[in-house]
């Protein structure tokens, strides 16, 4: 099982140190943070800068919830739920009190909900025109497939609310192959999952050049990304290291990059506005002089 917990956790040392500081949302100087968090959001989300936009609201998990089903959802409109956990419950409720007309979707708490499920009561009632579910239920641990579920919805003209406080920025395009990630399989990743994590930040005709290329990946060995757990002793690397990191990456986080260099007493080097993909051809003008900055610096000349 894949335990993705929203809180209380404890918080690392570097983030309560940025915690320290007064903020006033008002001010003009925390504008251009607002706006830069924004931005970094939609990247995590997958989402399109321009096209889409995200907007952060304070509070608990289902402030965020509530607004959505009060703004998509018109008073005394239907909306479809499906009945598979706590949060699930919640969200039916919330929807209740607006004035909302709920349409339950019983199903058990040990598997997550799919098209399969959903879209069968779509079409015996095309009056709903919205299904709003939770991502992750944290008391069973079950991980509704909201991709799937997404791409039908979209198919079929309808809208989907999606509780993600337990999920986002965790394993969102990923979740599927998670039990193949966390046992160590192999595993294989859709064309749209490879164009939205690996390839987001290229153009189209590169995309199509890369996508035939791709094979299975190592369950194994990005699990052992995933969790910072470099096998290779730290003590056995001997010569200089760069770690080279995508501002923008969607597949492996920030803090393992940061690990890595300071497992291997390196550098780091962080290439802003660019994802996943940095050996790709396009980004060659951007990379190879980092790198040949960084090899000038650190190898003695012969």
């Amino acid at each position: 099982m894949l335990l993705l917990i929203p809180g209380p956790v404890q918080t690392r040392p570097e983030v309560k140190a940025a915690m320290a500081q007064d903020i006033a949302p008002w001010d003009r100087d925390f504008q251009k943070v607002y706006a830069r968090i924004r931005e970094r959001i939609v990247g995590v989300a997958g989402g399109t800068p321009g096209v889409h936009a995200t907007l952060p609201i304070q509070g608990a998990g289902h402030f965020v919830s509530e607004a959505a089903l009060r703004t998509f959802v018109a008073p005394g409109a239907k909306v479809l739920i499906p009945m598979n956990g706590a949060y699930a419950q919640r969200m039916a409720r919330l929807a209740r009190e607006a004035g909302r007309v709920v349409v339950e979707l019983a199903l058990p708490d040990t598997r997550g909900a799919t098209a399969a499920d959903i879209m069968p009561v779509l079409d015996a009632d095309p009056s709903i025109g919205t299904v709003a579910m939770v991502f992750n239920e944290t008391g069973s641990g079950i991980v509704n497939d909201a991709e799937g579920i997404g791409r039908a919805l979209h198919a079929a003209g309808k809208r989907l609310i999606l509780d993600a406080v337990s999920a986002f920025g965790a394993l969102p395009f990923l979740a599927p192959l998670a039990p193949a990630i966390l046992a160590g399989r192999p595993f294989r990743v859709s064309r749209e999952g490879l164009e939205r994590l690996a390839l987001h930040d290229l153009a189209r005709a590169e995309k199509d050049e890369l996508l035939p290329d791709f094979v299975a990946e190592s369950g194994r060995l990005y699990r052992e990304i995933l969790f910072g757990r470099a096998r290779l002793p730290a003590g056995a690397v001997r010569c200089p290291v760069l770690v080279v990191h995508g501002a923008a990456d969607r597949l492996v986080p920030l803090r393992v990059a940061r690990g890595l260099a300071r497992r291997w007493r390196g550098e780091l080097a962080i290439i802003p506005n660019h994802g996943h993909w940095l050996v790709a051809g396009s980004l060659a003008a951007i990379v190879l002089p980092v790198i040949g900055e960084w090899i000038d610096r650190a190898v003695p000349a012969a």
